[in-house]
């Protein structure tokens, strides 16, 4: 007990004692031994009363000892069942969770990882996909406030997720190498890059990168095949001083829908991987050509950006005209872009509003808001505020189309986002800015008048420059946005049944599939159940499947696909409805493109994370290393805790008899 608390019982005691006395001992009419009895229960209840408030207690204290955590990442992915990187890790594993010294020295946590990360102590090696940098990161976070380190096992060779090598972490980390580090002579197609769509009887571009690993020379032939039709051949020549190359090859559109691509690369002999030899690609042909017209009041650099973005290999025909020239005519145009509004721009938008056509707005820094309020019926902004510049993000929830990968974490930030907007109808925000606030940024609207896109930010040309100087091609940046245009360029209005998937799945992954599905309103109906029927040949393949209600649409997942070409139909019960598609599962997993462990890439990472790589043969220098390391110690902290030295319920029941006893010995005295 503290000694202010023992002087403050004290100081309770007297008290009550002196008040009892002068109550019925100094100068009280009771004259017999009553007298006593009564100040005594009355000295009983004042003391509890001053214990109720004082509540004396002790500080205990107690020490607790924190082992420094060694958090232990192991790869669950399908590429450890190659060439014993599975025996390799359980090995490792046994002698982690086996050494006393590492164990009495650490606090182990254990997690596994593919596409996601898992705390479960089970390894069934059945991952589709390695995503290396999405659980670093996460357990980053997580242990953020603890002593500790992580040790990673795995191969390295990653097909999900952001890059791991330059990944910043607060916390060292020891990369544990899995599988032949010894890297094969290899020829490997690393990526092709095409159109997303094409327009018949035009030619679209596609460019392929290939790496060459080894010495000598090598002569090989690339081809392109649809199906089992040569289109193209070329005659390739690499060797390690030109170990890389990127060729282009123009395709012809012939036909409308669905393509399905294939580059393959010869081998030589004594190459062993020869997976990575083939690569898969699709390109959706389209029947009609684009028209698309521009118009502006003040030169921006964002104009040569949407000229670029539209007439890619003549994929589209763009009109650039200036607001003062316009001839009032829109009907040779699948939709129009308009720059930066002002009250010129009167004529158009009543146009717009008169004749439903699909449009584009970008607005910035030179907007006239309080015209772009009176002028169309999907947002306002009542405030002059903007935020100067904020990097983007993509939203996740978005589902009028999908859009090609694009790494919006390298991306240069927009200019003159707009603040304070107000949103009037139903809408999805395809990019936000990436802080908290969240802020749209790219709004699509769309209902039965067509379809209405706000851009509320400006410089995006430097996207365009950005991907060129990273990637030396623009095409990455030119396919997402072709996503969006031919959503634009669509003539016809929304669908009831609205259908998402991909042309082309890996033989390992699941075909994922969403419809959204609209009532005669155009609004989501969530009460209606549609169903999937798979065809292959023209023959239906098993049962048809009810899809599932998943937030705002309709999903379905179809697992262990058989490699091949397949056509699916939508229904819906009771509603005249249908929606149809095709796609292709890959004879491919990436799981099995790398057979060499990516041991450059995990170095690099270990050098980052002031770490150091080990390697599965030298296991036991990496636990002597930990064990003996003097940065990580146990630290002992001292715990205060306080205890109550009186029990309330008791001291309760004292106060509440001496009280009453007193009241009643009062009451029979006529003390009352």
């Amino acid at each position: 007990m503290e000694i202010k608390t023992g002087l403050l019982v004290l100081l309770g005691l007297l008290l009550s004692l002196i008040s009892a006395w002068a109550i019925y001992l100094y100068k009280s009419p009771v004259k017999n031994y009553y007298r006593y009895l009564l100040a005594f229960l009355r000295a009983v209840s004042l003391f509890g009363l001053f214990l109720l408030l004082i509540n004396p207690g002790i500080s205990i204290k107690t020490y607790e000892n924190h082992k420094p955590k060694a958090v232990i990442l192991f790869d669950n992915s399908a590429s450890m069942l190659q060439e014993g990187k599975k025996e390799d890790l359980m090995t490792i594993r046994s002698k982690l969770l086996g050494n006393q010294e590492f164990n009495q020295k650490y606090e182990l946590r254990l997690f596994s990882f593919g596409e996601g990360i898992s705390n479960k102590d089970s390894l069934l090696f059945n991952k589709k996909f390695t995503n290396i940098s999405e659980p670093l990161l996460k357990l980053n976070k997580t242990f953020e406030k603890d002593a500790g380190f992580f040790v990673l096992l795995t191969d390295g060779n990653q097909n999900q997720g952001t890059s791991f090598e330059h990944l910043r972490s607060s916390k060292q980390i020891f990369p544990v190498v899995l599988g032949d580090t010894v890297k094969k002579k290899d020829l490997s197609i690393t990526r092709v890059n095409s159109n997303k769509y094409s327009y018949v009887d035009h030619s679209f571009p596609v460019e392929v990168f290939i790496n060459y690993h080894g010495s000598g020379l090598v002569s090989t032939d690339i081809e392109i095949w649809e199906k089992s039709r040569l289109l193209q051949r070329e005659r390739l020549t690499l060797d390690e001083d030109n170990a890389f190359k990127k060729l282009e090859f123009q395709l012809k559109a012939e036909t409308t829908g669905n393509h399905f691509y294939t580059v393959k690369l010869g081998s030589f002999e004594g190459e062993e991987n020869r997976i990575n030899n083939n690569f898969n690609f699709s390109v959706q042909v389209l029947d009609d050509k684009a028209g698309i017209l521009l118009l502006y009041d003040q030169p921006h650099p964002d104009i040569g950006f949407w000229q670029r973005m539209a007439i890619q290999d003549k994929l589209r025909d763009i009109e650039v005209t200036h607001i003062s020239d316009f001839n009032n005519e829109i009907a040779d145009y699948s939709f129009v872009i308009i720059m930066h509004p002002n009250p010129k721009f009167e004529r158009i938008m009543r146009l717009l509003l008169d004749k439903p056509l699909n449009y584009l707005i970008q607005a910035g820094g030179s907007t006239d808001w309080t015209f772009l309020n009176s002028i169309q019926p999907y947002l306002e902004s009542r405030n002059a505020e903007y935020t100067p510049q904020a990097l983007i993000s993509e939203d996740e929830d978005f589902t009028y189309f999908n859009t090609s990968p694009l790494n919006f974490d390298k991306l240069p930030p927009l200019s003159n986002i707009k603040d304070g907007i107000k949103l009037k109808q139903k809408h999805q925000s395809l990019w936000e800015t990436n802080n908290a606030d969240e802020q749209p940024v790219f709004l699509f609207f769309e209902n039965d008048k067509g379809r209405n896109v706000f851009l509320l930010a400006e410089n995006i040309f430097r996207w365009q420059l950005f991907d060129q100087h990273l990637h030396g091609s623009d095409l990455q940046i030119k396919n997402y946005f072709n996503s969006i245009l031919q959503f634009l360029s669509s003539e016809k209005n929304r669908n009831q049944l609205e259908i998402n998937y991909r042309p082309m799945y890996y033989a390992n992954e699941d075909v994922i599939i969403s419809a959204v599905l609209n009532d005669a309103n155009y609004r989501f109906d969530p009460d209606q159940t549609p169903f999937l029927t798979l065809m292959k040949d023209g023959k239906t393949v098993g049962s048809r499947l009810p899809m599932v209600l998943k937030n705002n649409s309709y999903e379905i997942a179809l697992s262990d696909v058989q490699p091949s070409a397949y056509d699916f139909l939508i229904d819906v019960e009771k509603m005249d409805v249908q929606g149809q598609g095709s796609f292709q599962v890959l004879d491919f997993t990436l799981e099995d493109q790398d057979l060499s462990a990516n041991t450059a890439g995990l170095r690099q990472l270990a050098y980052n994370a002031k770490g150091k790589e080990y390697f599965a043969a030298n296991i036991d220098q990496l636990i002597n290393d930990l064990v003996e390391d003097q940065a990580y110690k146990t630290i002992q902290k001292e715990i205060i805790s306080k205890k109550t030295l009186i029990d309330l319920k008791w001291l309760f029941f004292i106060i509440v008899v001496s009280l009453s006893a007193e009241w009643f010995l009062r009451k029979s005295k006529g003390l009352l």
